[in-house]
């Protein structure tokens, strides 16, 4: 956040902006905005943060996720009723809570939406195999030793395959995801946020790679 914030790192924009594209627009659209003007929002939320993360203070905005919010909120209003002169009641309750209620963009939802975006961003970076032996750590009460067993591979494996996914969500994440209420992001934070992406997870490996090559990955050891 603070490479960010100081502009010291020329990549730090691109993956903020990939990293919380999806997030907003999934944001947006619970506003009952059609894919357009949802996606007109989400563009214009990512350049008012791009042109005011320099100003961003903790102290003043309070959490990240809240300036977000707040931001969010802003843009859809004015977008609606500046740009296309449309009153927010005639969006429906749903849309008034989402341009003006405080319950917008709750922490779990927050950290969820974009934890699954990393995931997104990461999924060709690791072999299937290994996706599927970490998923098995977050979503059953398995054994490490069983798990092995059902996969044929060695306990040493799977414990590789987790820390590798684990250390590389907490990198891209970690200093992404400043909430005020729980941070910094750790390993021990992101294995807690992930056991609410399983499901997100399942499909990402049930569609597979869409018939492109993963990246190359270190073989995982079988003994």
């Amino acid at each position: 956040m603070e490479e960010l914030r100081l502009g010291a790192d020329p990549n730090a924009w691109e993956l903020f902006s990939q990293l919380y594209r999806d997030p907003i627009l999934h944001w947006a659209k619970l506003a009952n905005l059609d894919e357009a003007d949802a996606e007109d929002v989400t563009q214009e939320v990512l350049l008012t943060i791009y042109r005011n993360i320099r100003n961003f203070s903790r102290a003043r905005e309070g959490s990240f996720r809240r300036w977000i919010r707040r931001t969010l909120q802003m843009i859809i209003r004015r977008h609606l009723e500046i740009r296309r002169g449309i009153p927010l009641d005639h969006l429906g309750e749903k849309a008034l809570e989402v341009a003006g209620g405080d319950q917008f963009i709750t922490a779990q939802d927050y950290y969820q939406r974009v934890m699954e975006s990393a995931i997104h961003l990461l999924f060709r970076e690791f072999e299937p195999m290994s996706w599927r032996l970490f998923l098995d750590t977050i979503s059953t009460s398995t054994s490490v030793a069983d798990l092995a067993r059902i996969h044929n591979v060695s306990t040493n494996s799977i414990y590789i395959a987790r820390f590798r996914i684990i250390n590389r969500l907490t990198q891209i994440c970690g200093g992404l995801m400043e909430d005020g209420e729980a941070f910094p992001l750790g390993p021990g934070m992101v294995e807690e946020i992930l056991a609410s992406s399983t499901e997100f997870l399942k499909n990402k490996l049930s569609k597979g790679f869409s018939g492109e090559a993963p990246a190359v990955e270190d073989e995982l050891p079988n003994d």
